[in-house]
């Protein structure tokens, strides 16, 4: 049985964000045997809908803005306000599978 995706993070504040997001990273790491010390994470950046979807399906979905700013310090690029963080490393393309470490609504949006 497949497991379930985490819930989006959605906080008040950019610190806690920022803390969430590096729970999820350390998280991420330890379960499926990465080095924590060297997984960087990239955020894609969508719409709201665009993100729900992408989780449901893990396939990438709708239009995006990819960027290695945290969403803990922007809104993301042109109104697309909510993130998927991937390890750095992985293929973003719509249709592909997504590597999920942690998702939600970026601060300030």
């Amino acid at each position: 049985m497949a497991q379930a995706p985490p819930p989006p993070i959605v906080v008040g504040s950019a610190d806690n964000l920022a803390i969430v997001i590096e729970g999820a990273r350390m998280l991420f790491a330890n379960t499926f045997g990465w080095d924590p010390n060297v997984l960087h994470l990239k955020y894609v950046y969508m719409t709201e809908q665009d993100a729900r979807r992408t989780v449901e399906t893990q396939r990438f979905a709708g239009s995006y803005g990819i960027s290695l700013t945290s969403p803990a310090l922007c809104t993301g690029p042109a109104g697309r306000n909510w993130f998927i963080a991937v390890p750095s490393d992985s293929a973003v393309k719509v249709g592909g599978y997504v590597v999920l470490v942690a998702w939600g609504k970026s601060a300030g949006s």
